[in-house]
Formats: structure tokens, C-alpha cells, sequence
């Protein structure tokens, strides 16, 4: 049986590169911003996916707690570009990889495949911002792990 902080877990990933497109679109001259909805519209539905089976009032509270997490670890995101925030969030993910299940046809892995071959996030980065990133990811872990999360990676 999973529990709510697991459920929590598995909503996290999708929910931080959310934010980070939210952010970019956020920015966009108005005809570039539908570029990005199908992607947002991916990552919704990951978040979705884990409470499929769950009751109307355990999902909600389980996403007030994805949202308060999301929340205090972009606040970490500041200063830094988007494409570093992705490759953080990335680095993550292969970090949390025993944790943070992906399938090949999962609304997560087909908007992945949509940030980096129509949208350009997995760009060549410099040096520094690869240190920058791996900086950045283990900050955010760090602050998710205070919370309580990803305790086992």
C-alpha cells in the first residue's frame, strides 16, 4: 500500500518541471506560448497518474502537501537560468531513480521527450552550469529530504 508520502513522491518530479515551464511560457511572446501547453498538458497528467485509485479527499490533501514541497524548493531556483533549473531537476531524477519510477510510455517520459527534442532544455551546458546544476540538485534534495522525502535514495 502506498502511502501519502509516497504518493507525494511521485507527483514531485513532473509537478518541479511544471513550475520550471510554467515559468518559461510565462516569458513568451504570445504566439510561442502554445508551444509549450501540450507539454504542461503531459505533466498534468503525471501528476495525476499516482492518485488515480486514490478518494477525492486523501488526493487533495496529498496535493496541498506536492504543492507546499514544490514551493519551498523553487524557492531555491532563483538566480539561476531555466535550463539550469532543468538540468537540476534532471539530475534528480536520475539520482531519485530507484525511487521515481518512469515508463517508456508514461505521460512523464513522453513529456520529457517533448522538453528536449521540440522545446531545446537539454541544450548543451558549460561547465559551470553543469556545477551549478549538480549544486542545485543537491540542494533540492536536501530540502525535500528535511521535509521528510526521498529518505531511502
Amino acid at each position: 500500500m502506498v502511502n501519502d508520502r509516497q504518493h507525494v513522491e511521485r507527483i514531485l518530479i513532473p509537478a518541479l518541471m511544471s513550475t520550471i515551464l510554467t515559468g518559461i511560457q510565462n516569458g513568451m511572446s504570445g504566439e510561442h506560448k502554445p508551444l509549450i501547453q501540450p507539454t504542461l498538458d503531459l505533466l498534468t497528467a503525471a501528476m495525476k497518474e499516482p492518485l488515480a485509485d486514490v478518494p477525492v479527499g486523501k488526493a487533495e490533501k496529498v496535493v496541498r502537501r506536492s504543492m507546499r514541497a514544490v514551493t519551498a524548493v523553487s524557492s531555491l531556483f532563483g538566480g539561476h537560468k531555466c535550463s539550469i533549473q532543468w538540468y537540476a531537476i534532471a539530475r534528480m531524477t536520475v539520482i531519485l531513480s530507484e525511487i521515481v519510477e518512469i515508463g517508456a510510455q508514461s505521460h512523464f517520459a513522453m513529456a520529457w521527450d517533448k522538453m528536449t527534442s521540440e522545446l531545446g532544455l537539454d541544450a548543451a551546458l558549460s561547465e559551470a552550469d553543469v556545477v551549478s546544476g549538480d549544486e542545485l540538485a543537491e540542494r533540492m534534495l536536501a530540502r525535500l529530504r528535511l521535509d521528510g522525502y526521498f529518505q531511502a535514495a
